[in-house]
């Protein structure tokens, strides 16, 4: 490694996008678990010592599915960070990652709604990446566009190998559950989101440039800058997308807890409900 860093170049300053992906990962997830915390305390759907939801199916809490979501976040840092440089510290930071990390927490500490939150706060994008990947597999197109960056030809191989996460987190985290989710996992799921958009738009660039490949990176890490640029072209949603952080902030807030993360959870809340009747 010491080697390849001499050679490429593509490992030099490191140390801030490290610094960036620590607080994010940080900040998001302590803000989550005190917001957690505060809710089930506070609320009489858990019981006062358990923390549980009151009423609510057995657990399959599995230390070794939580290990195995914190690990494959560390390995797939690793293997990104080898193959593409420090600016994958950056990249990592996405919701999608941070969810792991939380909901691993969630298992170890015994917090059903940290899992519910983490389930809750990327389900639109992880039911999209099915859409994107079953039309991609019968038309050659990604219908969507959220797993469209696979086909850009900077891609890495790390990236496109490493991203199944996308389709496998949500079944393992609700089996988890038990097929549930607690009360109030899309109210934190909200604080969850915000926070991570929020602070990504200040912390990490929208791109970043390659000096060892000769390109640009799109980073747009949790759509802090812009709406996804390959998903929904065209529409309302990037309606705001060159508007200053105080405007755009509370609109990709608004959109991407009402009318994107919404629908699709009350749709898995639906499913769960089916299955404990």
């Amino acid at each position: 490694m010491t080697a390849l860093i001499k050679v490429d170049g593509r490992h030099a300053n490191w140390a801030h996008p490290l610094g960036v992906m620590v607080f994010l990962f940080t900040a998001v997830i302590g803000t989550t678990i005190a917001a957690h915390d505060y809710l089930v305390t506070h609320s009489s759907l858990y019981g006062p010592s358990s923390g549980l939801e009151l009423g609510a199916p057995n657990l399959n809490f599995s230390p070794t599915l939580a290990y195995g979501f914190i690990i494959y976040v560390v390995l797939m840092v690793l293997c990104r960070y080898a193959d593409c440089g420090s600016y994958i510290f950056y990249e990592t930071a996405w919701c999608c990652n941070s969810s792991l990390i939380m909901a691993g927490i969630g298992i170890l500490t015994h917090r059903p709604l940290l899992v519910g939150a983490s389930i809750a706060g990327v389900c639109c994008d992880q039911l999209l990446w099915y859409i994107d990947c079953v039309g991609y597999a019968l038309t050659g197109k990604f219908k969507i566009g959220v797993a469209k960056y696979l086909a850009w030809p900077e891609t890495s191989w790390s990236k496109r190998y490493l991203c199944a996460h996308h389709l496998w987190f949500m079944p393992a985290a609700l089996w988890a559950l038990g097929w549930h989710l607690p009360a109030h996992s899309f109210l934190l799921s909200c604080l969850f989101t915000s926070v991570s958009t929020g602070l990504s738009r200040y912390v990490t660039p929208k791109t970043w440039k390659d000096v060892f490949g000769g390109h640009e990176h799109y980073m747009n890490v949790n759509a802090g800058h812009e709406f996804w640029k390959d998903a929904a072209k065209g529409t309302f949603f990037h309606s705001f997308n060159d508007s200053p952080g105080y405007i755009y902030l509370p609109f990709m807030m608004l959109v991407a807890n009402c009318l994107l993360n919404g629908p699709p959870f009350l749709l898995i809340s639906a499913v769960m409900a089916t299955m404990h009747k």
